[in-house]
């Protein structure tokens, strides 16, 4: 639920700076303007519609592909709902695998940039996190 519910308050987030922004733009211009920027705004909003979509189907993809793995319904719940999302990198299941069970020497760790190394720290983070919950 954190991956969704984190999700769907970025989405609604931008949803309301598009929009104010958007109603401070369109008090002071002509039809023309207005619809150009109407335009604007529904390609806007298309666009966090498809990133909501992509967002979802890539949590259900990974929950469907640690169930066929693992087959433990809490482990893969925690492990779909807390995979790094907005504002990070949007990881498959097939690279938490590899974040997880290979050798920071086998991933290269040291020469990987900043944001894979702190994405593979999290899912190492994550994978612990999601065994303790098995034992609760």
């Amino acid at each position: 639920m954190k991956l969704k519910n984190r999700t769907y308050t970025l989405v609604f987030l931008v949803a309301i700076f598009i929009l104010a922004t958007f109603a401070m733009v369109f008090a002071d211009s002509t039809d023309l303007e207005k619809l150009e920027k109407k335009e604007t705004f529904d390609k806007a909003i298309s666009a966090l519609d498809e990133i909501a979509v992509y967002l979802k189907n890539t949590n259900k993809e990974n929950k469907t592909l640690c169930f066929k793995a693992f087959g433990h319904e809490t482990f893969c719940t925690c492990l779909a709902e807390n995979m790094p999302g907005p504002g990070m990198i949007v990881l498959s299941f097939y690279e938490y695998i590899a974040a997880t069970t290979k050798s920071k020497k086998d991933l290269k760790y040291n020469q990987l940039p900043d944001d894979q190394k702190e994405a593979i720290d999290r899912l190492r983070k994550l994978r612990e996190k999601c065994v303790g919950e098995l034992n609760r």
